[in-house]
Formats: C-alpha cells, structure tokens, sequence
C-alpha cells in the first residue's frame, strides 16, 4: 500500500483552530438533553470542560518535552500516575486519603513495568527513554490501568457488602468488572470499532498491516496494566477491607450456572 500522499495526509491531520467552535453543535444539544433528564449540568460540565483545558495544556507541554528529549523530562510521569491514582479512587472517595499512597504505587509498578516491557522489548525504542514514544504509551497504559482500578475497587468494596461473601470472592468478580470495558474493546475491534492508534497510523501513511500490530501490542499494555495493577492493589488494600467469611474460604470465584456465562 502507498503512503497517503503529503497535501492529502496535511489536510486530513490540520484544520483551522476556528472550526473547535463547531462542536457547540454537538455539546450544546447534549447538554439540553442531560439537564431536561438529569437536572445536572455540573457533573458533566466540570470534567468537559478540564478535558478541555487540561489537553490544551498537554498539547504545550509535550511540545515543549519532545523539543528536549532528555531522560530528566521523564519526571512528568511522576505527575501523571499521581494523578491516575487519585482519580482511580473516586467512586470510592470516602477512603481515598487511605488507600491513595496504594493507589499510586500499584498503577507505578503494575502499569510502569508493562510500559517499560513494551518500550524496551518489544518496540525496543532508541534511546530507551525517547519521550515521543515513552510518554504517550505510558499514558495510555496509565489511564487504562486508572479506569480498571476504579472499577476493581468499587466492585470489590461493594461485593464484601454483600452476606456471605468472601475477600477472594469479591476479589474475584472485581476483577471480572474491571475488565469488562477492555473485554468489549477486544470483541469489537475490527468489527465495530476501529481504535485510535490504529486510525491515527493509517491517517500518517502507515501500511495497514503495521498500524494492526502496533493495536495489538497497545491492546495488551493494555489488558496487563489493568491486571497487574488491580492485583498488586488487591494484595497491598486487602487488610484495609473487612473479610465477612471464614479466612479459610476456597479462593476460586463461586460456580455459574450455564445461563451467566458469557458466548464470544
């Protein structure tokens, strides 16, 4: 396949900042919508507008970094699992301030080390620490590892709410909720979706074939740093959270019957 020709591809990828102001045709009818049903325009508003604003910044930001590409710049990722951490603990905010120093250092050592398995065996990137490939990838493993972990968290919390219920139990359909998103992700793609990662190469000329390897290497940073994080949460929170049953408890999930089970 040839590469998308240049003024093709330069109009594809640019267009005038004005034209941001067309998407008032998409925002401004939603936002009617979510307030004649919710009554609510703040809990969506607050966030669209800090994607907004926080994007803008990145955008700045990362200019600026990539112009330097030394190792130091690496620093920023200390922000960003801080943030993830924080973030990851919001549906269950009543114990953030306890759980928030766990919260970091699992999504730090779950998703960190798939990041750096990826980048340093698998893309084998040159120098290791090549910040317009380390720093996107490690946000992308960041944010899933952050979805998947408030979700894990939730469930989990909820679960041991439950009677008779026990820790590896909860553990256990945490987990299963966690991955539901990314699960959905994996049955959908090339059948319904088409990822970003995937679109954006092709848009830049990449070969077809190519831009699908490189989904699949994204997909399964992906589905690690999801497991790996909410796993070394688990082990490290577990003392945090009341076991109802028997600490003898079998630690597989409880049987199924045929009708819960899920047909790919």
């Amino acid at each position: 396949m040839h590469p998308i020709p240049a003024p093709l591809l330069l109009s594809i990828l640019t267009f005038p900042t004005e034209n941001l102001l067309f998407l008032l045709v998409m925002i401004i009818p939603s936002g009617i919508l979510l307030w004649r049903w919710l009554g609510d325009l703040y809990t969506l508003g607050i966030p669209l507008l800090r994607m907004i604003l926080q994007l803008l910044i990145l955008g700045y930001a990362l200019r600026l970094l990539f112009q330097t590409d030394h190792p130091a710049a690496l620093a920023i990722l200390i922000a960003m699992v801080a943030f993830a951490g924080w973030i990851a603990l919001r549906p269950i905010a009543h114990l953030r301030i306890q759980l928030l120093p766990i919260s970091i250092l699992s999504i730090a050592l779950g998703a960190g080390t798939a990041t750096l398995l990826t980048t340093q065996l698998i893309l084998a990137i040159k120098p290791w620490y090549h910040l317009p490939v380390l720093i996107p990838l490690a946000g992308m493993s960041f944010s899933q590892a952050m979805n998947g972990l408030s979700l894990f968290a939730e469930r989990l919390l909820r679960e041991l709410q439950t009677p008779h219920t026990s820790l590896n139990q909860a553990r256990n359909q945490a987990l299963r909720t966690a991955l539901i998103p990314l699960t959905n992700q994996f049955l959908a793609v090339g059948l319904v979706s088409i990822p970003g990662v995937f679109t954006g190469q092709v848009l830049a000329g990449t070969p077809p074939l190519t831009a699908a390897q490189y989904q699949i290497v994204i997909m399964i940073l992906a589905l690690t740093s999801i497991i790996w994080s909410c796993t070394l949460f688990f082990l490290l929170s577990a003392p945090h959270f009341p076991n109802p049953t028997d600490a003898h408890e079998p630690t597989q999930a409880p049987p199924q019957d045929a009708s819960s089970h899920s047909h790919y």
